[in-house]
Order: structure tokens, then C-alpha cells, then sequence
């Protein structure tokens, strides 16, 4: 199969690309705007275009040729990102990408957006609960979601969309939610605020490999038109739940407090001041603390109850990562 994946540099990008290079069969080629560390493959390919401006009319050939693209271009990170950077990476990238003269050529498309989409919820949220998202990323990606699947339609494509929670895995970069919490928990004792009582999804990466290989499969075999799945790890946990895991899978030393939220927001907004001044990331902002405490519980029975079943369960996902975290390895080699 001849592959095309946009954010081919990112931390999901770069790992599917080694994912489906597995297979001698595969070809891919990687798009994107950050060239990818090395390039020393014989079945892979890289262009290096930013998708929110770059002439898309005048791509290479290979573009033509390919049987499936994944769409996984997006703004990263959680600081010092404007609203309009948000859309223009997200949004506007992935509009100017499916108005290019190719992409209606390539049969099979999957889109990776995000459970952002629907915001928060102090119950679990599946695929038929109405989106409500709360800020530029979740608002950028649910648009984005209706671009596509009007794409998918108008041209009698096979699709799917891809919804995953917070990602994880060995090797995830710095400003991932989850490696943000081991190494807090490895420094100092973590503040759970207001007790950590409540929920966070989380994805754990190889699974969600998996899972796109899975989709894959089903769109050849004709099964799907334009699916929307939601993809998180079971059982969600509350934080305080997922810090003792964490403890469990080797982080021994980790502690905690609990902090009042409004003493939370009082620390955190001298904090996100000094950040601006200097330009540095301030890592405590009011924002973050609302999303801490935020519920983001979320509910993938449904790709379940179709056949998908995650090799790695949860348990083991953290204490995986967590062994990675200590032994000091540096990520796995990419491309």
C-alpha cells in the first residue's frame, strides 16, 4: 500500500510511519513542515510543505499515486499557541489540503481529531452525545470533522475519524499531558486538586496504531463510509486512581497533596504573568489547573463492539512507560 501521512514529524506521525515501514509492502511518503530527524528508509519519502500555506497545486506525482492518506497535521502544545494559530494549523491546513487537486484521488482517508470535541462531562461521552468543546483546539478539530466527513461524501471516498484522548507511550515528547504528570511526580509532590476526584481518559499510542491498521483494513474491505470512533483506555480512571497506578508500575516514589482549587488559580495566575514577561513556559497556568480539574471521561465502547480489542492493557501501558521514564533511554529512533 502506498501511504501519504501529513504531520509525518510529530510524535504520533513519526511513530505510525515506523509502524507501517514493518511491512516491506508499504511505501509511504510524510508530509509536513519540521523535517523528520533522518530519512535513511527505502520505502519512505518525505515532503516538506506547510499545509497552511504552500502552493498544494504543485505536489509531486507520488501524491497521485497513493492508496490512503491520514490526516494527522495540527497544532501541538498547550502554551503560547493563539486561537488564530489554532485554526490556521488545524482548521485552514486541513481545508486547503482537501481542496488540493489530488487528495480526491486517494480512496481511502482517515482523520485523527480529538475528544476534544465535545468538552467536558461529568458522565461518560460516546459518539452520539452532542460536542460542545471549550477553547480553540477542540473548536478548530470539530470543524474540521465536518470539513472532512462533507470531503468523504462529495466524493464517494471510504473514511473514518479517529478520536483519541490524551496520548501516551515510551518516547512521548515533554509536552504530552501524561509525561508532564510522571515527571511532576518524580520532582515533587504533585498538588491533586480538590483531591483528584476527577476523570481522565487517556490513549495509550500502540494501541491507537492499532487501531488506525484496523480501520484500515475495514475501509478496503468496504465496511465503512465515513465512522466517527471514539478511542480511549479502559478502565478511565479518576487522577488519584491513575497517580496510584503510576506508583504501581514503578513510580515508588511519587507523592501528593491536596490544594483547594482557588488556591490552585491564585498560584497559577502570578505564574502564567511571569511566563509572558519572559516568554518561557511558565508550566502552572490558570488555564492547565481548569483542565486539571476538569472531567474527561470519555466512552469507546462502541469501536469495541465491533471487533477492535487493544493489545496492551492500561496497567501495563503505564508501567511500560513508566519503566522508560526511569531508565533515562532516549526515544526510539525514527524514520
Amino acid at each position: 500500500m502506498k501511504f501519504v501521512i501529513t504531520g509525518s514529524s510529530g510524535y504520533v506521525g513519526s511513530y505510525l510511519v515506523n509502524r507501517l515501514l514493518e511491512d516491506s509492502k508499504n511505501t509511504v511518503l510524510g508530509v509536513d513542515r519540521i523535517t523528520p530527524q533522518r530519512q535513511f528508509h527505502p520505502n519512505f519519502n518525505f515532503m516538506h510543505l506547510d499545509l497552511s500555506s504552500d502552493n498544494l497545486n504543485l505536489c509531486s506525482e507520488v501524491l497521485y499515486e497513493a492508496d490512503i492518506v491520514i490526516h494527522l497535521a495540527a497544532a501541538r502544545g498547550d502554551w503560547n499557541i493563539s486561537k488564530e494559530q489554532y485554526w490556521k494549523d488545524n482548521y485552514f491546513a486541513l481545508k486547503r489540503t482537501l481542496e488540493a487537486p489530488w487528495i480526491s484521488n486517494i480512496r481511502y482517508q482517515i482523520f485523527i481529531s480529538s475528544v476534544s470535541v465535545y468538552g467536558s462531562s461529568d458522565t461518560p461521552i460516546n459518539e452520539e452525545d452532542p460536542c460542545s468543546p471549550h477553547g480553540a483546539y477542540g473548536e478548530s478539530k470539530l470543524a474540521s470533522e465536518n470539513l472532512f466527513r462533507l470531503h468523504i461524501s462529495k466524493n464517494a471516498l471510504q473514511g473514518c475519524i479517529i478520536r483519541p484522548s490524551a496520548i501516551f507511550s515510551p518516547g512521548h515528547p515533554e509536552n504530552t499531558n501524561v509525561y508532564k504528570l510522571i515527571e511532576s511526580l518524580r520532582s515533587f509532590p504533585l498538588p491533586l486538586i480538590d483531591g483528584g476526584k476527577n476523570y481522565k481518559s487517556l490513549t495509550y499510542l500502540p494501541n491507537l496504531l492499532d487501531l488506525i491498521e484496523w480501520c484500515i483494513d475495514r475501509m478496503i474491505k468496504g465496511k465503512l463510509t465515513c465512522a466517527t470512533y471514539n478511542y480511549v483506555e479502559e478502565p478511565v480512571m479518576k487522577v488519584v486512581e491513575l497517580v496510584s497506578a503510576l506508583k504501581t508500575s514503578g513510580l515508588h516514589s511519587a507523592k501528593t497533596f491536596r490544594v483547594p482549587y482557588k488556591l490552585a488559580l491564585a498560584v497559577a495566575y502570578p505564574a502564567q504573568f511571569l511566563g509572558l514577561l519572559s516568554g518561557l513556559d511558565p508550566y502552572v497556568t490558570s488555564d492547565r489547573i481548569k483542565k486539571f480539574v476538569s472531567n474527561t471521561w470519555y466512552d469507546s465502547s462502541f469501536i469495541r463492539s465491533l471487533g477492535f480489542s487493544p493489545k496492551v492493557y492500561i496497567y501495563d501501558a503505564l508501567k511500560e512507560t513508566v519503566r522508560w521514564h526511569l531508565s533515562g533511554d532516549t526515544p526510539p529512533t525514527i524514520i
